[in-house]
């Protein structure tokens, strides 16, 4: 999988499971090379097993939240990744997940409160400080959108976020 080959990962996989079926770490790489592949559905279904219990179930959940969300089923996706940071809420991945599942969703204070929790994890994430500047611009806070867009410049000034964030900051000015 590491190679980008997710055929030969996923029947690699398959095989393990046939060989050992109780090993869980096969079952959980299976359903992350479905969902790579863009099997949302099926990734989904062989995640939730995982996901509700055992060693991966923090894992498991998050990426059962990513196969709802890539599939469009917005409401088990928040299920998904609020079991995953039931299960381990220092998963920082978890977080930013939860903050764009709910900017999707339109509770931009939820999504707000999501990605500057996520910040305080990762305070350099220029995508986390985009994300909360466009949402305080929808949520009417100009000045605060303002200050994170040119926060994202300053501390990547060649990123695809700073390029972004130059676009919303030339719209308003």
């Amino acid at each position: 999988m590491m190679a980008g080959d997710l055929t030969s990962a996923l029947s690699s996989f398959a095989q393990s499971r046939k060989l050992e079926p109780g090993y869980v770490q096969a079952r959980f790489n299976h359903a992350v090379a479905q969902l790579k592949m863009g099997k949302f559905e099926l990734a989904a279904t062989e995640l939730e097993p995982l996901a509700a219990a055992g060693a991966l179930s923090a894992a498991a959940a998050y990426h059962q939240a990513l196969a709802y969300d890539g599939a469009g089923r917005t409401d088990q996706a928040l299920l998904s990744v609020n079991r995953a940071l039931k299960s381990d809420p220092d998963l920082v991945e978890a977080i930013f997940l939860l903050g764009r599942i709910q900017e999707k969703k339109g509770d931009l204070q939820a999504a707000g409160r999501a990605f500057k929790l996520y910040l305080q994890h990762e305070p350099q994430s220029t995508a986390a400080i985009l994300h909360f500047g466009i949402l305080a611009q929808r949520s009417g806070h100009m000045e605060t959108a303002r200050r994170y867009l040119r926060q994202v410049i300053d501390l990547s000034p060649s990123s695809t976020d700073a390029v972004t964030a130059k676009k919303f900051l030339a719209v308003w000015d």
